[in-house]
This record gives structure tokens, C-alpha cells and sequence, in this order.
């Protein structure tokens, strides 16, 4: 697996988090998509996350120098699913993706690793439950070594401070039709 240095870890998690809002931001028709555009394109100047070009929203693509190989969508029963980090396993050439996938109204908020191998076949998935509370966010990243954390804060600081939690000790769950295809 490629390992990332402690600042590459902590520049990917600020770079998935502050994403992460500004998707909402647009969502909410808050900022247009050219603003969306400008946002992210600064946010990769100044956290140059080692997924860059590899993570969209529920995509996934592999590259070689530059042009498109495959690309695969993620997909779930009536989820709103996103991809928050991928590792490159150098040795098999496999990929680990980690994200989430939320359905509000169904109550349903977990977090997922999936194995791929070489052409982004999908060989194993991993899907957690997070307690979730209706004021905070969460999001997944893979630290340095391979281990998996979520990333839970609230909108407001000021009397739950942000925590990472195992992705290992959360409760496993059903997948709800996730699928890489």
C-alpha cells in the first residue's frame, strides 16, 4: 500500500473535510458550480491531496499518464454515497477505497471499505454503521499504515470537539445494494 506522511494524512483529511462542505454548500444552492469549480481548485493548491484525480463524488477512475483507463460508478439503494480516499496497492496493483454512503430518511448513515483489484474489480466490501446525531458530519481517510478513521465534528465546536474513530470498531452492517459497476 502507499503509505502517506503525517502531513500528507493530515492535508488529505483537511482537503476530504473542507470538500465535503463545500459539495453541501452546493447542494444547497448556496455557491454555483463555478464557484464549487474555483473553491476546489484552491483547496488542491493548498492541501495537494494525494488523491487528487482519483476521488470524485461517486466515481472512480485510474489514470496513466493522463488518459482515462477505467472508470467505474459507485451506486446503492437510494444512498448518497461518496468516495473519500483510495490506496494504491503497489505490489498488486489493487486499490482500497474507503467512503460513505447516508440515506436520511431511512436512517441509514455508514461508512465502507472496499477492496479492488488491478482492473477495479470489485473483490471484497466492508460496511459499518456510525451513530450519527443531526448537528455533525463525518467522513472517512486512511492514515498512514493502511489504518482506517472517521472523521466526526459538529457544525458547532464549541461543545463537542471533533473525533477519529477506528473504522474497525464501528458495528458491521448490511452493504444496501452498494456496487462498484
Amino acid at each position: 500500500m502507499m503509505e502517506l506522511t503525517k502531513q500528507e494524512f493530515q492535508n488529505e483529511c483537511l482537503f476530504s473535510v473542507t470538500m465535503s462542505h463545500v459539495r453541501s454548500m452546493l447542494k444547497k444552492g448556496l455557491i454555483s458550480q463555478d464557484e464549487y469549480c474555483q473553491m476546489r481548485d484552491k483547496m488542491k493548491q493548498k492541501y495537494h491531496p494525494v488523491s487528487d484525480g482519483l476521488i470524485s463524488e461517486t466515481d472512480l477512475q485510474a489514470t496513466e499518464n493522463r488518459g482515462l483507463i477505467r472508470r467505474k460508478r459507485l451506486s446503492g439503494d437510494r444512498l448518497v454515497k461518496s468516495i473519500h480516499a483510495i490506496l494504491y496497492n503497489t505490489e498488486t496493483g489493487g486499490y482500497t477505497v474507503y467512503g460513505r454512503a447516508v440515506a436520511n430518511s431511512r436512517g441509514v448513515y455508514t461508512v465502507f471499505r472496499m477492496e479492488l483489484d488491478s482492473r477495479m474489480n470489485q473483490l471484497s466490501l466492508i460496511v459499518r454503521s456510525v451513530d450519527f446525531y443531526q448537528d455533525y458530519n463525518f467522513s472517512v481517510t486512511a492514515a498512514p499504515g493502511g489504518d482506517a478513521y472517521v472523521y466526526c465534528r459538529t457544525y458547532d465546536e464549541t461543545y463537542v470537539q471533533p473525533v477519529l474513530v477506528p473504522f474497525n470498531v464501528l458495528e458491521e452492517t448490511e452493504p444496501h445494494g452498494l456496487r462498484l459497476h
